[in-house]
């Protein structure tokens, strides 16, 4: 009982409400089969390539190269293996849906079941293998990256410190995959 109570009181921290917490662990338990797959996707393999290259101290771009920007290579070296980059995958998955929500909430305010539904298919389309979303892909990783970008625009108190950050996470989401930059003019 006392590890459901501190993951309770961690939940209410965070202000996530019981029908939220509940798709999240739908979503988690959808997730854990994709950290036992075998080695199928080409180009998880070539991150994790990149990767262990960069955890040996080879140096991007000039001995070890491919088209996409460092952010996600960083991830892949960071994991180490394909079960971490699913593990990592999984986590920015999570922090997408509750991001998403909290938008929703912003969007569709007084709109509980509009929100509740957006959400929900917001986690489905991005956590099943459909489109996808099992795959350690950039896009994966960048939305998780963009959309606390556009929580903060959203949702906090436009000051110096909230614009700086938000930018910043633009900016890593970029560096995650390019087509990040289009986010910046819808939200300008």
């Amino acid at each position: 009982k006392p590890m459901l109570k501190k993951i309770h009181d961690l939940l209410e921290k965070l202000n996530i409400p019981n029908w939220l917490a509940i798709l999240l662990f739908v979503c988690l338990l959808l997730r854990i089969p994709s950290f036992f797959e075998p080695f199928y996707y080409g180009d998880e393999m070539i991150y994790l390539t990149l990767g262990q290259g960069l955890r040996q101290g080879v140096a991007l771009y000039s001995d070890l190269h491919d088209n996409k920007p460092p952010v996600l290579y960083l991830i892949a070296a960071l994991a180490g293996s394909l079960v971490w980059f699913k593990v990592f995958l999984a986590i920015a998955s999570l922090i997408s849906i509750v991001l998403f929500a909290k938008i929703a909430g912003k969007i569709f305010e007084g709109k509980l079941k509009t929100q509740k539904v957006a959400t929900l298919l917001f986690a489905l389309l991005t956590t099943l293998p459909l489109l996808e979303g099992n795959t350690a892909n950039a896009e994966n990783f960048m939305m998780a990256f963009s959309l606390g970008a556009i929580y903060i625009l959203l949702c906090k108190k436009l000051n110096i410190k909230n614009l700086l950050f938000s930018g910043i996470l633009f900016g890593i989401s970029f560096l995650t995959k390019v087509p990040a930059v289009f986010y910046l003019p819808v939200i300008i």
